[in-house]
């Protein structure tokens, strides 16, 4: 797409705004989150890949920031409190994995074992962040652990988190 996008551009004397606004989106935004993820494939790593995006996206104007917000909004499904969890188990910092092991925890005291279905609830995001953990309103969401932790006791959880590879990404 970015390829047959940016080759009328090149070879336009003068291209139109319309066009120049889509080549800036693909040089400031598109590609460098498309190698980011190239990089780090694993499905552990989307909130980062959002958070990037939203970074990103902060340096283009402010009417195409706005246009990119809004379709960030409506897709950030990997900005779900439990994909913000499961990432954070993996990050390099202690204390990142600690306060996310203390909100697993948390929930699974207060939310119990459901047998209903959950609908998927895309949160608001906060844009004005400086770290991944901060993208969503905390205290507005209905926070659940992360399914694939289910099987782990709280126990096991608390041990595990004190290693930094065993949630990592390969």
């Amino acid at each position: 797409m970015a390829n047959r996008s940016l080759r009328p551009n090149a070879g336009t004397g003068k291209p139109t705004s319309s066009l120049t606004d889509v080549t800036e989106f693909i040089i400031k935004v598109y590609v460098p989150i498309w190698f980011n993820i190239k990089l780090n494939v694993s499905s552990t790593c989307g909130s980062f890949h959002v958070f990037k995006t939203i970074e990103l996206s902060l340096y283009l104007r402010d009417d195409l920031e706005r246009i990119v917000d809004t379709v960030i909004q409506r897709n950030a499904y990997f900005i779900h409190p439990k994909n913000i969890l499961f990432f954070m188990l993996t990050d390099t910092c202690e204390w990142v994995r600690e306060l996310s092991l203390r909100r697993i925890l948390k929930a699974r005291k207060t939310s119990g074992e459901t047998v209903e279905i959950r609908h998927l609830v895309i949160p608001k995001l906060n844009f004005s962040v400086t770290d991944y953990f901060e993208l969503i309103y905390w205290n507005e969401c209905d926070v659940i652990q992360p399914p694939v932790l289910r099987d782990f006791t709280d126990d096991n959880l608390r041990v595990q988190n004190q290693e930094t590879t065993l949630f990592a990404p390969e």
